[in-house]
């Protein structure tokens, strides 16, 4: 079966959600109807197309941080003598 291409509200709803969490706000945010955004919110996170997407950039994500917080590491430790 083909991927199921995301809307253009369906990208900004995912984009406002990375940031805060907050599915009916960021329905809202993404131009959904004020009424049916707490519902639109937690429904479009049960569309499979829509949570690979979002774990995809989670993913990724929680990637470069991991990445980043073992170079501070790196970079902070003591120096041997």
């Amino acid at each position: 079966m083909a991927k199921q291409a995301l809307t253009e509200k369906q990208k900004k709803f995912i984009d406002f959600y990375i940031q805060t969490g907050n599915a009916s706000e960021e329905a809202r945010q993404a131009g959904y109807a004020e009424k049916t955004a707490p519902f639109i919110g937690a429904e479009n996170l049960q569309k499979p197309h829509i949570k690979e997407a979002v774990a995809a950039i989670l993913n990724t994500t929680r990637g470069i941080i991991e990445s980043s917080t073992d170079r501070q590491r790196i970079f902070m430790k003591e120096p041997t003598t």
